[in-house]
């Protein structure tokens, strides 16, 4: 798939997520007084010309001569990380559009490096994350909670894994390499391994697993701080999870 059509269907799914949003009133405005637009310019007096951004919201209060409120909103589908450049970039063109009534919102697919939620935070960016299978996570600004607002795009069913098996089950067959069982081992991140995306796990999520699993295996590993012997563990995840 070439890069522009990649493009044009994130952004659709990401025109999809928005209008979902707004409808369910997780906005934060009333459906009724707004609009949704794809690709539409807004004027910057910086550059004397319209800057397109990929969607907005309008919100126009019954009788308005001017929409009141903006959101723009900035979808991208990266292979590798957000790097903070990205994130002022976008900063910089919606501060030439005004300051005073925008909402500036960033879909993406993947991670922000280093300092880039950080930089989210400060500017009030609302951040969601979209994952596979038509799933997303507010991960700032959300309503409600302090764990990361996951639900399935079409269904809003809650997008979750109960046990590690399920997590690997549910994106490949049983038949799994020894690239997964050692990075299991180091209980390292399960976001990519050969290749393959999957859903990303938060930080407690992958904590809580690991705690669970290595209970399950020995207790004196945490409680008294022993070495793990790597084969004997391995063959545990093989066994105890049907590797």
């Amino acid at each position: 798939m070439n890069t522009v059509k990649k493009g044009d269907d994130f952004e659709e799914k990401a025109y999809k997520l928005i209008s979902k949003l707004l409808n369910n009133h997780q906005l934060g405005v009333v459906p009724a007084h707004c609009e949704v637009f794809k690709k539409k310019g807004y004027y910057s007096a910086k550059r004397e010309k319209y800057i397109i951004f990929d969607l907005s919201i309008e919100v126009w209060p019954p009788g308005a001569k001017n929409y009141t409120f903006l959101y723009l909103i900035e979808c991208k589908d990266y292979s590798g990380s957000v790097s903070v450049d990205r994130i002022e970039s976008f900063d910089s063109k919606i501060r030439q559009i005004g300051d005073h009534n925008i909402k500036a919102v960033f879909i993406t697919t993947s991670r922000l490096q280093e300092g880039g939620r950080a930089l989210c935070e400060k500017m009030g960016v609302m951040l969601i994350r979209c994952g596979r299978n038509m799933t997303y996570d507010i991960i700032l600004h959300r309503v409600g909670g302090k764990r990361p607002y996951r639900r399935n795009i079409e269904t809003e069913e809650p997008y979750s894994f109960k046990t590690l098996k399920d997590v690997l089950l549910s994106e490949w067959t049983k038949a799994v390499d020894i690239k997964l069982l050692e990075a299991v081992s180091r209980l390292g991140s399960l976001y990519k391994i050969s290749g393959t995306s999957v859903p990303v796990l938060s930080r407690k999520d992958i904590e809580s697993l690991a705690i669970r699993i290595l209970d399950n295996y020995s207790r004196n590993i945490l409680r008294n701080s022993e070495v793990i012997s790597i084969e004997p563990f391995i063959k545990y995840l093989s066994d105890a999870f049907d590797l």
